[in-house]
């Protein structure tokens, strides 16, 4: 077994396939969320890593789940965070591509926070 931390936009630059993808993908629409994030969330982070142009938005993540689903072998797990208004929506998108053992999972303070699912 063995442990490779890769840096990539989505998977452009990955090949192979994985047992475990975990992933922190930029996740807040531009324009419809920007104001929900903290002032200190946009003074200290990468505007690249954390937005998204709302018209692309679903767009985005239908190509990485796509993506997901070719690096991802039977069985394996895909982890991501997520915006916790947009997470029920992404949840389908994910079971019309990859899988329908899709579930939100809460954060520490029971907002949904992280998708989770195992393809079969």
């Amino acid at each position: 077994q063995s442990l490779e931390f890769r840096q990539a936009d989505r998977f452009n630059s990955i090949r192979g396939q994985f047992d475990l993808i975990i992933s922190n993908p930029p996740y807040i629409m531009n324009k419809r969320n920007k104001t929900d994030v903290h002032h200190q969330v946009n003074k200290f982070e990468p505007h690249k890593a954390l937005y998204i142009n709302d018209e692309i938005y679903f767009s985005w993540f239908e190509d990485f789940f796509t993506q997901i689903k070719d690096r991802l072998i039977l069985g394996g797990t895909f982890i991501m965070e997520g915006h916790e208004m947009h997470l029920e929506k992404l949840k389908i998108l994910a079971m019309k591509i990859i899988t329908e053992d899709v579930v939100i999972i809460n954060d520490l303070t029971k907002r949904k926070r992280f998708l989770r699912l195992k393809r079969k």
